[in-house]
């Protein structure tokens, strides 16, 4: 929650950002990983817009130490307002 509230701050994002603590959003947006040689699962570093209760954008990386791309998320953002 520290991490999503800062990245949120630094990008000046006004709206939720949710942590998965018990990885049901992990197994419902299908985005579950294992790390390598310790039987764990984590969430593959994503990004999902919701409105209405229906998915408007996401991004999947497959590379935890790369970031969403900002520039496209504040244009879909933009776009909705």
């Amino acid at each position: 929650p520290f991490a999503l509230k800062e990245f949120a701050e630094q990008n000046n994002f006004d709206f939720t950002l949710v942590s998965d603590t018990d990885k049901q959003i992990i197994e419902n947006y299908e985005v579950k990983t294992m790390i390598p040689d310790l039987e764990y699962e984590i969430a593959t570093r994503a990004v999902f817009i919701i409105q209405k209760g229906e998915i408007i954008y996401s991004e999947v990386l497959d590379d935890p130490s790369k970031l969403p791309d900002i520039d496209a998320l504040e244009n879909k953002l933009q776009e909705i307002k």
